[in-house]
């Protein structure tokens, strides 16, 4: 009796395939946008997770009042305040740096790039700590004056900044000044990463006119302190020097959790939006049993006269139901799959290769069961109906 149910649902659906396929959109859609903005909200997640691991997990960073991405031409700190960080016990070394926008010139092009000019005495240590490395050349803590580590995104073949692979030793201009590149970073995958340039912290000041400013600071964890303590201790050292409060004092946990809120808020609002194509989606499958009824309704009258009960025509349209649901959802997450796949691709085509699309077999899952929970419960009204037709009505019903 199972099977045949199971064949006449089959033969059903496959009778009516236009009907089935305009029915099933509205799922297919729904689930698509909600398997595809998932994933690629997942992958954003990571993403975020690997950028704050390169930033470097022990350490404070201590920035103008207000400002919460990368502290360019931002002003508000000085020499002074370092060394008002550096007296912090929970600290085992504190270094200011600048972090400018600035005209770069080569092979007779010019663009305006980051420029981060750090200590360099310490700039193999921090860009250890950071999870970063030079891969080809020297570091500018071995280097003379004027030189410059640049990203790795510059000796990439297919960069269209220069026209030309930048190359160790190559000359190149900052701000008018020439400068040699003594080192390439290794590729992070990170764009702001890869696209930047680290000179030492005394040339910056030279060739930006700033010799007592700093655009931030960076405090490194003392072994056996904790964030929290460093933190707690660094702002009381800050304001009772500064005797004012025009400055934050931020870790790597505290921007990660606000970015992963602000990606949960955007992911929950668009997948809501998502969820009305489900709605959509319900009410066609509504509308198609109930239909689908009427024009069976012979049929219903003619099983329930050799013996077919209320509760075998009951499960016959749930069953219908269910598997148009089934069928959509599982169309809709392969689909949406590949949507999430395609945006990594473009995104790591654009330079932004930490975004990780990963198949996630509980997601999957959720959306078939989701589908088919929506089918069956759009076709629970219909499908009471049908059961409870009189074979005599049924049988004269034209």
């Amino acid at each position: 009796m199972k099977i045949g149910i199971f064949k006449l649902v089959i033969t059903n659906i496959v009778h009516r395939k236009l009907r089935a396929w305009l029915t099933i959109l509205g799922i297919i859609i729904g689930i698509a946008a909600i398997v595809s903005l998932y994933s690629l909200g997942q992958g954003l997640q990571n993403a975020v997770e690997a950028q704050f691991s390169q930033m470097g997990a022990d350490r404070v960073l201590i920035v103008p009042k207000g400002l919460r991405g990368p502290p360019l031409g931002a002003e508000g700190l000085t020499k002074k305040d370092v060394e008002t960080v550096s007296r912090v016990p929970d600290l085992e070394r504190v270094a200011g740096m600048l972090w400018l926008p600035a005209n770069i010139e080569f092979n007779k092009k010019e663009l305006y790039g980051t420029i981060q000019a750090v200590p360099k005495e310490t700039f193999d240590e921090d860009m250890k700590q950071m999870g970063r490395e030079v891969a080809q050349g020297n570091s500018i803590q071995t280097a003379g004056k004027f030189a410059v580590v640049v990203g790795s995104k510059y000796t990439e073949k297919d960069d269209k900044r220069f026209d030309k692979e930048m190359r160790v030793n190559n000359k190149i201009k900052i701000n008018g000044y020439d400068f040699k590149v003594s080192g390439i970073l290794k590729k992070t995958g990170v764009s702001e990463v890869d696209t930047m340039f680290w000179i030492s912290l005394d040339d910056g000041r030279e060739i930006f006119n700033k010799p007592e400013e700093v655009s931030a600071i960076a405090g490194y964890l003392r072994k056996g302190s904790t964030l929290e303590k460093a933190k707690e201790r660094t702002i009381k050292e800050l304001k009772r020097a500064r005797d004012d409060e025009d400055f934050e004092v931020i870790t790597p946990e505290e921007l990660k959790a606000q970015v992963n809120t602000i990606l949960g808020v955007v992911q929950a609002v668009l997948i809501g939006i998502a969820s009305i194509s489900i709605l959509v989606g319900a009410i066609g499958i509504l509308n198609a049993m109930f239909t689908s009824v009427l024009e069976r309704t012979k049929d219903i009258g003619i099983m329930k006269s050799i013996g077919a009960k209320n509760s075998d025509i009951l499960i016959i349209f749930l069953i219908e139901s269910g598997a148009i649901g089934l069928l959509g959802g599982l169309i809709g997450a392969v689909l949406g799959l590949g949507m999430a796949y395609f945006v990594g691709f473009i995104a790591a085509t654009a330079g932004f290769e930490l975004l990780k699309v990963q198949f996630n077999l509980n997601i999957f899952i959720f959306s078939l069961g989701f589908a088919f929970f929506v089918g069956v419960i759009s076709g629970i009204v219909p499908a009471y109906r049908a059961s409870k037709l009189k074979p005599v009505d049924a049988l004269r019903y034209e």
